[in-house]
């Protein structure tokens, strides 16, 4: 039997970590159902750097960069997949030529065109789309081989706009990332970083994407501050090392520093260093979603700064109304931090994370069916 080859397309390979994470657990599933995948995204060096994985890859549909080269591996692929993230999104100038939802939906055309098979996997679907936005994602919607997205929000934004879509409720790609030794984890974060063992760590991970006030930095930085003086040591990290994005905060030296504060420097970190040090800490404070997927995965208490309806979402998938919005005050961050640096257990997540892996795991398994369609 021939393996099914698929074309798996999204950011990847762009300096951020989440969707790498997406991008790897993805080839996993695929992998294990006996496909052959080739990858369309941003930097194959980005990207091996990032999972360190080799794999086919191919550059992202680009219209407005001329960059056409997928169509070659397009044509040769069973399957096109949309893989996870806020892959129907918009840039704030809506058209038909970039930005993630037009260059999904010129897929999708291309998909059609040549007869293949066009599914969305665990993705994201934005609210407030432009009419030429809710023209293309209604066009997927209805049209797609197969369509999962990763939250309740997403689920009902699409079926309010594509009522007779087939659309299945299922989890981020990222729930499948396995578990690891947090002991080994904790040993080796403190001999990176010189830091006691037996010391309180909470790994902070602020997020800037352009289109978000910094005025959280200040009340980050007092946080920050009034946790060192309690004796806590604080790691920063970012998960998204693009130019004009949570690197700047770095690049800009905009947090706090004292003998109790480190920097794991942006572009240092693969996915799996990431998800290392998010494990060995204690706490986590982070206004990216997917280190709290991490988090949530390896059971290490984390405190949610949300700024978006998709970390809502994710909360509310975990039922945990404790978390914080970006107009929090130190006082309130603070205080939820040391409540989870007392907690007896850790282990508050265990069922949600099971349900989660679960339907997570499910959306591969109609999908490895899609092929032989």
């Amino acid at each position: 039997m021939i393996s099914p080859r698929y074309l798996v397309s999204g950011p990847y390979g762009s300096g951020n970590l989440g969707d790498d994470a997406i991008a790897l657990e993805i080839l996993n599933q695929i992998e294990r159902h006996g496909g052959v995948v080739h990858l369309a995204g941003i930097d194959a060096r980005c990207f091996v750097k990032s999972t360190g994985r080799k794999i086919e890859f191919v550059q992202r549909l680009n219209l407005r960069g001329l960059n056409l080269s997928v169509v070659g591996t397009l044509w040769k692929s069973d399957v096109v997949v949309i893989g996870g993230g806020e892959q129907f999104s918009e840039p704030r100038l809506a058209n038909p030529l970039w930005g993630h939802l037009a260059t999904n939906f010129q897929l999708y055309l291309l998909a059609k065109i040549f007869r293949k098979k066009f599914a969305a996997v665990g993705v994201g679907v934005s609210e407030g789309l432009s009419s030429l936005g809710r023209f293309a994602m209604r066009r997927i919607a209805l049209g797609a081989d197969f369509f999962s997205v990763r939250d309740e929000g997403s689920l009902q934004r699409l079926k309010a706009l594509a009522p007779g879509a087939d659309i299945l409720l299922s989890a981020d790609p990222a729930f499948l990332g396995e578990r690891i030794d947090k002991e080994e984890a904790r040993c080796q974060l403190c001999r990176r970083f010189d830091i006691e063992s037996s010391s309180k760590i909470v790994v902070v991970m602020p997020s800037n994407d352009k289109f978000h006030s910094m005025a959280y930095i200040e009340q980050l930085n007092a946080s920050v501050k009034k946790l060192n003086e309690a004796g806590v040591e604080v790691i920063y990290a970012v998960s998204d090392s693009q130019e004009g994005y949570d690197s700047d905060i770095f690049n800009k030296g905009l947090l706090h520093t004292s003998k109790r504060t480190r920097w794991a420097p942006p572009a240092s970190l693969s996915v799996a260093q990431l998800i290392e040090i998010i494990t060995a800490a204690d706490c986590l404070v982070s206004s990216r979603m997917h280190p709290l997927i991490f988090a949530t995965c390896q059971m290490t208490p984390f405190v949610c700064l949300s700024r978006a309806g998709k970390m809502d979402a994710f909360m509310k998938i975990l039922g945990d109304e404790s978390y914080l919005r970006m107009n929090f005050t130190p006082v309130q961050l603070v205080e939820l931090v040391m409540t989870k640096l007392n907690a007896v257990t850790t282990e508050i997540y265990g069922p949600s994370v099971i349900r989660a892996r679960a339907i997570a795991s499910a959306q591969f398994d109609t999908l490895a069916k899609l092929a032989f369609k």
